[in-house]
């Protein structure tokens, strides 16, 4: 890596993120994608278009869940918006194009992240070691796999620029006239390598540094803060870190007041706008936010922490719902793997050289994490934060090398090796059950659409046993080019969703009584809205998180009574339709393990 060391760490990234990445080309729109996709090519290039296109319809919106309405989830991310239309425009509005712009933009932060990671321990060879680390970390696979997270990529490389640009502003490379790697090794401006260390050009007193220059730096910087704002939220905290690396690098914080400032006025002007824009500070409720004032709150928010941070060392998926639920149910597990975590991450403070630079990228996992604490459990969460952990695993391995040839840098290299392989494989793995979850989709809307009746325009299509993975089938319906369907306005129910997430692993029944009711039964041995994933459903419908028998919900279109429940959840239900089963505009579909949707009371079809 000597001569060419960025050239090589743009291979080293190039070539994993192929491996772990590659696959997610032809995966198509899922979930969130279909609302953003009609939203941008519905709107145009305007201001309110790109803030409009970033909301997301929820209960009562993509499909009605017993007549039960919410605003939906309203965010401000008109700069991710208006850079993600570039992309659907460039690509002919093909969502594999924008799959490769999910890529070039991971393969952006890796390297930046190798970047920051060279100037922190000034060694080539571990900052490739921190951009493999992100480039391969299976905890980021949904991140890359899913186009709706572009605004985390954006953000997160927008907030890698402006941290690189305010450093060479406030010289904190330079500081002391030495680099971490200089004080570990001993010598004085060439790294092992024989490459020129960040640093080596001299102090904060040189002649070639120019104040114009480093005014420069400071408005290149801030720019960078205001479009990684315009792209995530959580980007509002940039400015913490900032004073946190001041203080870290010796830069003289006092000296900086009218940067930090400057900094405060565009997180002002930016609180503002999007106060101006979404009329007022929308919050969602239950389950998306956890507010302080529930009970439980210091405990959700210390476990979330926990979680995300096993997420990060140990490279752990973060699941919606299930996946924390599923800790805090064995907790011997769950802190016992935090209490691993955090002694390595003790270990590394405790015999790195570079300790003192080390608390940059602690501070980094740490106050991007926090604004995400009250919220919903999400894997895409992970990846701002991560860039601190993938600086100080590979400071951490650097250190166990230490300079010289022998056997502490042979286990070094053996567990950059099995690092490379192993999260190479894992990355694969979770991009594979990726894959498996948009196919849930696709063979839904491939029953309606092959199966079922033609569909008109205002027709209603009532779902029974829908995975829960198959929520934006309507949209998708509406956005599948081969449908033919984009044209028409269809209304989508679902009547109960799949005990099962992918499909319905055992039979469940339903009856027609009459012209107008139905009454459905749940598989043997589980129930409707059981489990940790039902109470989040029944919490997003505005219902308790149990349903007892006798109780009725009533809607435009039909009621809803619970016939039969117990603990596991809901056994029967029934409801009555206002309309005849048979009226032309409904169309009903049952999922089965056999098929995801097949179409009842239709022509050719048993009642």
């Amino acid at each position: 890596m000597r001569k060419h060391p960025l050239l090589l760490m743009g291979l080293v990234v190039g070539v994993l993120v192929a491996l772990g990445h590659a696959w997610s080309i032809p995966t198509g729109l899922f979930l969130d994608d279909h609302a953003h996709y009609r939203q941008l090519r519905d709107g145009d290039w305007s201001y309110r278009s790109a803030v409009a296109a970033a909301r997301l319809g929820i209960v009562g919106d993509v499909m009605d869940l017993w007549s039960n309405h919410e605003a939906g989830l309203r965010f401000y991310r008109p700069v991710a918006f208006w850079l993600m239309r570039v992309e659907y425009t460039l690509g002919g509005w093909r969502p594999a194009i924008m799959h490769v712009f999910s890529l070039a933009w991971h393969v952006l932060c890796s390297m930046l992240v190798g970047w920051l990671a060279w100037r922190l321990i000034g060694r080539w060879f571990w900052a490739t070691v921190a951009a493999g680390l992100l480039a391969v970390h299976p905890g980021h696979t949904a991140t890359v796999y899913w186009i709706a997270c572009q605004t985390e990529l954006m953000a997160t490389a927008f907030i890698l620029l402006a941290t690189l640009s305010y450093a060479r502003h406030a010289g904190w490379w330079c500081t002391g006239g030495r680099t971490g790697g200089q004080a570990a090794s001993g010598t004085s401006g060439q790294a092992a390598s024989g490459t020129p260390r960040p640093g080596a050009q001299g102090n904060l007193a040189s002649s070639a540094d120019k104040r114009p220059r480093r005014i420069g730096w400071l408005v290149l910087s801030l720019l960078f803060f205001a479009l990684a704002m315009g792209c995530r939220e959580h980007a509002i905290m940039w400015p913490a870190l900032i004073v946190v690396g001041d203080v870290v690098f010796r830069a003289g914080w006092r000296r900086h007041v009218w940067a930090y400032v400057a900094m405060a006025v565009l997180a002002i002007a930016y609180l503002l706008a999007r106060q101006e824009a979404l009329g007022g500070f929308p919050l969602p409720g239950r389950p998306y936010l956890m507010e302080p004032n529930e009970p439980g709150f210091v405990r959700y928010i210390a476990d979330k922490f926990i979680y995300y941070s096993i997420g990060l060392f140990g490279y752990i998926p973060v699941l919606p719902i299930t996946g924390m639920e599923f800790l805090r149910q064995r907790p011997a597990m769950l802190y016992g793997s935090f209490v691993g975590a955090a002694a390595g991450v003790a270990l590394i403070f405790a015999t790195s050289p570079w300790r003192r630079r080390l608390l940059m990228p602690l501070a980094w996992m740490t106050v991007f994490m926090l604004p995400l604490l009250p919220v919903f459990a999400s894997c895409h969460h992970l990846y701002l934060p991560g860039v601190g952990m993938a600086c100080l695993l590979a400071a951490g391995l650097g250190t166990l090398a230490g300079d010289r040839p022998g056997g502490r840098a042979l286990v070094a290299g053996l567990l950059v090796i099995v690092h490379a392989v192993g999260l190479s494989l894992a990355t694969w793995a979770s991009g594979w059950a990726y894959c498996a979850g948009t196919r849930v989709e696709d063979a839904v809307v491939r029953d309606v659409i092959e199966e079922g009746r033609p569909l008109e325009d205002g027709d209603h299509l009532f779902f029974i046993n829908v995975p829960m993975l198959a929520y934006y089938a309507v949209p998708a319906i509406g956005n599948e080019p081969q449908t033919g369907l984009g044209d028409r306005r269809l209304h989508g129910h679902i009547l109960t969703f799949s005990p099962w997430l992918l499909r319905m692993s055992e039979p469940g029944y339903v009856d027609r009584v009459g012209d107008k009711t139905l009454i459905v039964t749940a598989p043997a041995g589980v129930g409707y809205f059981g489990g940790a994933g039902g109470r989040t459903l029944l919490a997003a419908m505005g219902l308790p998180e149990t349903l007892a028998a006798g109780e009725r919900f009533s809607g435009p279109l039909f009621d809803v009574e619970v016939l039969d429940a117990d603990a596991e959840g809901v056994r029967r239900l029934r409801f009555e339709f206002r309309q005849p089963l048979d009226s032309p505009e409904y169309h009903f579909y049952f999922g089965s393990p056999v098929r995801w949707a097949y179409p009842l009371w239709g022509p050719g079809k048993a009642g």
